[in-house]
């Protein structure tokens, strides 16, 4: 629920005042821009409120990741909504969007716009001062299914994004009946105990949306950087800043006089390559370096939270104790090649992403010896003739053969080139094929009751790190690997922890679910995590048919927190000393070292208000998993086949 706000004034006179309204905002994201008497947009931002209105961006989807709660006028223009209605609960609602025309060169303006598809986001704000992106409610997130324009009227029917669930296989996270919201004896152990609900005192240098004090001691970690100076280097591709604790990864924009060239100001991209002091700078996660063409003049920098050092990332292969085959396959003679397929005599499983090297005469063409080729498909049914295709670069295209060959040795290192194990390497960690997964059954694999379900850590696939001492990893980020089908992702993780090597006897950390994002890192964290030598992470999956060797493609643990407090409250108390604060409660936002950011305050705290804060639960199993709690959750994890909402 949106935060509300407190009244300064009396009800009678805020009711009276412009600020005391709501108004709706729109936005229409069209597919290409267009010239409109407030300049050429490619998003109509429009609000009913005359004289326009100065609002945040939507922070959802299609709002690009870069402009997600921007600061941004709103102009007037007349509309009108229908209320939302549809047939049931399955079917897509429908609604109509009225607005006024203009001028006929407006009407034809907007004739010429292709409107299908084109996204639209409602929401209903407060007109008032001191807002934030978080003071509204969204009404409505749909598509324009068609466009109606005439020299007076304009409408826009449309249809709600209930059909964009038909994309999630099988359906997800159905946590409609947590425990938390009935506030039963399982959850208020956990709400109120001692370490999730303290009372404290505020520091020095409070605002009306962050606020400071030295009882936030549960988390380390550090804030972002905002408008930080730094120095873009055109030479070597990389921006400086002293012991910036960023890591590959993290997001960060630029802004300043004049950002290093090669790079937009106020967009995001990632960072790479990190040094203590310096890193390079991606478009896309995990992509290529960018090139800078220039230094830039007073560089700033803006960047989500650093989390410092990357636990994984310090460990020797060695410490990597038993999570793969690190040895290459036999050598396998190639019998012959045949259009894209090539046939190989081998006693040894193959996998989509292993990494063959061919030796010998005589090789099928185009393929030349002794260069690496990645496997993009693989068929181990008629062992030991096994049928690959190769491609030369990373999930790319198969090489047609031109020539079938045959009689000649291909060397199969098939495993060790692409298990690079810091962090996974260029394609991803290689994991050990197993008979754990269980039975599949309507889209799932059921864990048999024998292997003790998901706090088994002895399940395989698993990946176990040794630290060379007690760590405490509070923090692990996980990415699946890019450009691949959404039935090869991780589904769930299962982390834990034990003094001993072999796990004989260990803590069941948590468990997570992954959501289904190939490529982006997934922060699993344990606030409450033990200090252990060995750590593990057990691989699970619900929608692969079968063990895909390489469903982790970058791993990360770190041993400082963040957001403790997120999700939670904080109330000042009766007393305190700033009289406008007093029994005011607001939501928070996230925390990090000493610090909490909340929905706005009317004032900012002094140093000495006193407060009360609780520890609150985003309400999911993931959040009861953060909580060591999960025991105890009463909802749904998934519905119990697949379904397609259409």
């Amino acid at each position: 629920m949106p935060s509300m706000k407190t009244l300064t004034t009396p009800v009678t006179t805020e009711a009276a005042a412009p600020q005391g309204a709501w108004c709706e905002v729109f936005d229409f994201y069209l597919k290409s821009a267009i010239t409109t008497p407030w300049g050429t947009v490619s998003t109509l931002r429009l609000t009913p409120l005359p004289g326009g209105f100065a609002f945040f961006t939507p922070t959802i989807a299609p709002e690009p990741a870069g402009t997600q709660g921007d600061a941004q006028a709103y102009q007037h223009w007349p509309l009108k909504r229908e209320l939302v209605r549809g047939s049931s609960k399955f079917a897509d609602g429908s609604m109509v969007i009225t607005a006024s025309n203009v001028t006929a060169e407006w009407a034809q303006m907007l004739n010429d716009v292709d409107w299908y598809d084109t996204p639209v986001i409602i929401r209903k704000v407060p007109v008032q001062s001191g807002l934030t992106e978080d003071d509204c409610a969204v009404l409505w997130t749909g598509f324009v299914d068609a466009a109606t324009i005439t020299n007076e009227l304009i409408q826009f029917a449309c249809s709600n994004d209930l059909s964009g669930l038909s994309t999630v296989l099988p359906s997800e996270n159905m946590h409609q009946n947590c425990r938390f919201r009935w506030g039963d004896d399982y959850c208020t152990a956990i709400r109120y105990r001692s370490t999730n609900y303290k009372s404290g005192t505020c520091g020095a240098g409070g605002t009306t949306t962050r606020i400071k004090s030295t009882d936030f001691s549960e988390d380390d970690a550090a804030a972002g950087y905002v408008a930080e100076s730094v120095t873009g280097s055109g030479a070597a591709n990389t921006i400086t800043r002293a012991g910036h604790g960023l890591g590959d990864g993290d997001r960060v924009r630029f802004g300043g006089t004049a950002v290093p060239g090669g790079l937009t100001a106020g967009k995001w991209y990632w960072v790479r390559d990190a040094a203590a002091n310096t890193f390079k700078i991606a478009a896309e996660l995990f992509g290529d370096a960018i090139d800078l063409t220039s230094d830039g003049t007073a560089v700033t920098m803006d960047s989500s939270g650093p989390y410092g050092t990357d636990l994984v990332d310090a460990l020797a292969d060695g410490a990597i104790t038993a999570s793969d085959e690190k040895a290459g396959a036999t050598a396998s003679e190639v019998n012959q090649g045949d259009g894209a397929e090539i046939r190989l005599t081998s006693s040894d499983r193959w996998y989509v992403d292993d990494q063959v090297v061919f030796t010998g005469a005589g090789l099928p063409a185009p393929l030349v010896a002794a260069t690496t080729y990645n496997v993009v498909k693989a068929n181990n049914n008629l062992t030991p003739l096994v049928r690959i295709e190769v491609s030369a670069t990373y999930r790319g295209n198969p090489i047609e053969i031109t020539s079938p060959g045959g009689g000649t040795a291909a060397a199969q290192d098939a495993h060790a080139h692409r298990v690079q194990y810091q962090d996974g390497g260029s394609y991803g960690w290689k994991l050990t094929d197993s008979d754990d997964w269980g039975t599949r059954w309507q889209g799932f694999w059921s864990i048999p009751d024998a292997q003790s379900g998901v706090a088994n850590p002895l399940l395989k696939p698993y990946i176990t790190f040794d630290f060379g001492g007690a760590v405490t990893p509070k923090v692990w980020r996980l990415a699946c690997p890019r450009l691949v089908p959404r039935e090869e992702l991780v589904r769930m993780v299962s982390i834990h922890s034990s003094a001993a090597a072999d796990f004989a006897t260990s803590t069941h950390e948590t468990h997570f679910e992954i959501p289904p994002l190939a490529g982006d890192f997934y922060d699993v964290l344990i606030p409450g995590a033990a200090s252990a030598r060995y750590w593990r992470i057990c691989i699970r999956s619900r929608w692969a048919e079968e063990f895909m060797p390489s469903m982790l493609h970058k791993v990360r643990a770190y041993a400082n927190a963040r957001n403790w407090w997120s999700s939670g409250t904080i109330a000042f108390k009766a007393d305190t000393t700033t009289a406008a604060l007093r029994g005011v409660s607001r939501r928070v936002l996230s925390s990090w070292d000493g610090e909490v950011r909340v929905s706005a305050l009317p004032v900012s705290p002094a140093n000495g208000d006193t407060f009360t804060i609780a520890r609150g639960c985003p309400r999911t199993w993931n959040g009861c998993c953060e909580r060591r709690n999960w025991e105890n959750f009463g909802g749904f994890l998934d519905l119990a086949n697949q379904s397609v909402i259409r």
